[in-house]
This record gives structure tokens, C-alpha cells and sequence, in this order.
């Protein structure tokens, strides 16, 4: 009989949300959360700003930063277009570039909206001081930093910014991993914001958003609620973050997760999880002559503490051989990677593991992925509509040339714009682990639904 409803599990308890002043964080960051006090723009043409330290973001409402001191009316009002378009649902990306020394224009800025990048001439900025000035009284306060306290900001720094507001009574909240770089990075101080999935998306809204069908939605919630290690790949902006967190939600609340990443992409408010460690590559290092602060690092002290679960919120370089080590030893674990299609996916996870100080030949790195990876969502964009295009199937082992066996499970058809089933059904490991947990076979026992 076709399930349902895809959350069987108990309704967990769902924490307020991150930022609101009644809320209690799941976790303390590992470190010191850093802010910038507002101050009048260093001279060029290296300006700088002086961090200093601050217990947690303060999420920013543009009314009540109104009247900050050194804030211009063109600041002000570049800064209004700035939140409305950091609330606008549609809006996913937003791009403050810095134009050529010689172009008259200081700055042009990019939006995505609905998978479409576009060019928004309502956010204006005169110079780079006005930038600056917007930075240091909106923007970095209302930020957790990856910058060690009493540094200046550097070239390059990536960080969570979070902002709430509220309208005709209700509060909006908005959170999105921001990125600032300067001189002599660029020609000009540049800001980038992807904003942050909205923590109540669960697999039944991305099958109502036609993200994907109900039996391939059915069969990933059985797959997460079995314990399979998955990873969500796709060029940026395809939504993997999102899906990742989607399928968070069909885990049991009462689970043990540990989650590593460099920026706050995976909330998780809904779980009682009881690690979730934050990666400030610089302040390690500076305070910890042992550990780097690197996700490696910090994959190593996981495994020493027993979790039921580990998230990699992103590998893109060594530690995902460190990820795929964890994921022989604990059950349900997932990441995303970037990658055009699965099969390049698993090229691009190989050749990150080889970087390893530590890694195996070829060969062992190829079992090592067999044995740690079940699934291979792929994610993509048809119709300015992000969809899974592909769900691949690893079945642990390997053929005489080493060549890993695969099979897909689902597909997309750009001609039918459909996601469809495959001709063979899932392997012998993840009908056993489907069976051990309890859970149908939805490949097999719901129809192909389009």
C-alpha cells in the first residue's frame, strides 16, 4: 500500500528559529563569533575593518539600524533594496560586484531569481566607501565570521549572516552564507550572499514545487529512515543544500548527529542533535598548534565521540576521503559535492579522497567508495525549475578492472521532462538495509509517478 504521509515518525520537537530572542541554540559554534563596530571607512585604497568580538550574531532589522551614525540617505536606501531583496522568496543569490578602476560605474549587482541570474539597477552604490559604510553598520554585525578576533578583515572571508524583520506583525527571518572579498582579491570590496534554505521545507514540498515525484520522494525518505549514505551533487545553485536538508527531516529526532561545515547551511533545528561542530579554519589554527581546524580535523574528533549520523555540509578537497571513512563506520551519512552529473560526481569524489595525506592507491579509494556511498542524488536546473535528474545507485562492489558497479534508479527525460524509473531494481545492500529498518521497497511497490 503507497505510504501515505512521508513522515511517519513521531512530529519532532522543532527548536525556535536561529536568531529569534527567544530561541536556545542546539550547539555553541566551537568558536568565537566575531563582529565589526561601525566606524567611519579607513582611507584608500586599502581600507580595513577592526574586528572585534561578539557572544553571537545579531540579527539586523533594517528599520532600527536606520539611523546608524556615518550612514548616508544613498546608503541608506542601497541598503533598503538590499533587504527587500533578501526577502523576496524568489530571490536566491544576490551578487555586489566591483566593476574595472576605469569603468564609471563602481559596482553592478546580480540576482538570481527563479534559477535566472538577472542585473538589479535598484541597488546603487557611488563608491566603495558607501559599500563599506553599508558593511560595517548592517551587514557584519548581523554576521559570524570565519576571522580570528582582533584581525583585520582579510581579502577573502566567508561567514553566516543572518537578518529578521518584521512586517504588519510577523517577523521574517532570513539567513544566507555571505561572502566579502577586497582588494587586492578584487578591484573593489565585493559581497555575496547565497541565502540559506527555509528550514521548514520538507520532501512534501519539493514534490508540490515538482522537485521531484512522489515515488522517488517515498524511496528517499525510506533510504534516509534505513541509514543510507548519500551524497547530493550538482552545480551551485541547484538546490543540494536544500534537498539535504529536506531528507533531514525524515530522520528520527531522537538520533545522535554530528554535523561539519564551514558556514551554517545545515540548521537541523528540527532534531535534538547533540553535536553540531562549526569550522573556523583561522582561529583553530592560531589557538590549536595540533589541529588545523579543517573538516579533516574535525572528522577525526567525531568519530571519537560515537554520533549515529555525520553531515559534511560541503567536501570539496581531502576531507572527503575522511567523510567516506566515517561513512563505513556510522550509518545514514551525507554531503554534497559539486558535479554536472553523478557520474562525473564520482570522478570528482576519487580525485578529492587521492588528495589525502593518507589515501590509498586508486583501487582502495575506489572501494573505499563503493563500501561508503549508497546513493548519488543529482540535482539540476529544466525550465528555471531545480530538479533531481538523476538518483544513482552504488551496490559495494567493484568489477575485475576495478570499475565501480552502478546502476540508475531513476532518470531524467529531457524530452518528457520526467523523472523515470530504470529497468532494474535496487541492489541486494539496499534492500537489506531497507528490510533491517523496516522499510518498504518503494522503488518496486509504488507506480512510476510523473
Amino acid at each position: 500500500m503507497p505510504l501515505q504521509v512521508l513522515r511517519d515518525e513521531p512530529e519532532p520537537v522543532r527548536l525556535p528559529l536561529f536568531g529569534a530572542s527567544e530561541s536556545t541554540p542546539v550547539a555553541t559554534p566551537a568558536t568565537t563569533a566575531t563582529r565589526v563596530v561601525p566606524a567611519e571607512p579607513a582611507p584608500m585604497p586599502q581600507p580595513s575593518l577592526a574586528i572585534h568580538e561578539q557572544p553571537a550574531p545579531v540579527p539586523v532589522s533594517a528599520p532600527a539600524i536606520a539611523t546608524s551614525t556615518g550612514i548616508t540617505a544613498q546608503d541608506q536606501a542601497a541598503w533598503d533594496a538590499l533587504v527587500d531583496r533578501l526577502l523576496d522568496l524568489d530571490c536566491t543569490e544576490i551578487n555586489i560586484l566591483a566593476n574595472s578602476l576605469t569603468a564609471p560605474e563602481p559596482y553592478h549587482v546580480v540576482v538570481n531569481v527563479n534559477t535566472r541570474y538577472l542585473d538589479e539597477t535598484h541597488i546603487r552604490f557611488a563608491d566603495e566607501a558607501s559599500l563599506r559604510r553599508v558593511l560595517s553598520a548592517f551587514i557584519i554585525p548581523a554576521s559570524i565570521l570565519d576571522i580570528p578576533e582582533g584581525h583585520a578583515l582579510p581579502p577573502m572571508v566567508d561567514g553566516t549572516f543572518t537578518l529578521s524583520e518584521v512586517f504588519n506583525g510577523v517577523t521574517e527571518d532570513v539567513q544566507a552564507r555571505i561572502v566579502i572579498l577586497s582588494p587586492p582579491a578584487t578591484y573593489r570590496t565585493e559581497v555575496h550572499f547565497q541565502k540559506l534554505p527555509n528550514n521548514d521545507i520538507g520532501l512534501d514540498t519539493l514534490i508540490e514545487n515538482g522537485t521531484m515525484p512522489v515515488d522517488a520522494a517515498y524511496f528517499l525518505s525510506a533510504a534516509v529512515k534505513a541509514g543510507l549514505n548519500i551524497v547530493f551533487s550538482g552545480i551551485p545553485n541547484t538546490g543540494k543544500t536544500t534537498l539535504l536538508n529536506a531528507c533531514a527531516y525524515e530522520i528520527p529526532a531522537s538520533e545522535k548527529v554530528a554535523v561539519i561545515q564551514d558556514v551554517d547551511e545545515l540548521l537541523l533545528p528540527h532534531l535534538r542533535t547533540k553535536q553540531m561542530l562549526f569550522t573556523h579554519r583561522a582561529l583553530a589554527k592560531s589557538l590549536n598548534g595540533i589541529s588545523d581546524g579543517s573538516a579533516s580535523s574535525l572528522i577525526e574528533v567525531v568519530k571519537r565521540t560515537r554520533p549515529t549520523r555525520l553531515f559534511t555540509g560541503e567536501c570539496r578537497s581531502a576531507e572527503m576521503y575522511d567523510h567516506l571513512e566515517a561513512s563505513s563506520i556510522f550509518h545514514g551519512c551525507m554531503t554534497t559535492v559539486h558535479a554536472a552529473n553523478a557520474e562525473q560526481a564520482i570522478h570528482n569524489m576519487l580525485n578529492m579522497a587521492a588528495k589525502h595525506s593518507h589515501a590509498p592507491n586508486v583501487d582502495g579509494l575506489r572501494v573505499l567508495i563503493a563500501s561508503g556511498v549508497d546513493l548519488v542524488v543529482q540535482l539540476g536546473v529544466h525550465n528555471e525549475r531545480r530538479i533531481v535528474t538523476e538518483i544513482l545507485e552504488l551496490d559495494g562492489t567493484t568489477t575485475a578492472d576495478g570499475v565501480l558497479r552502478r546502476q540508475r534508479l531513476w532518470a531524467f527525460n529531457p524530452e518528457t521532462g520526467h523523472l523515470t524509473k530504470g529497468p532494474a531494481r535496487p541492489c541486494e545492500r539496499t534492500l537489506r538495509k531497507l528490510a533491517a529498518a523496516g522499510q518498504p521497497d518503494y522503488w518496486s511497490n509504488t507506480p512510476n509517478t510523473n
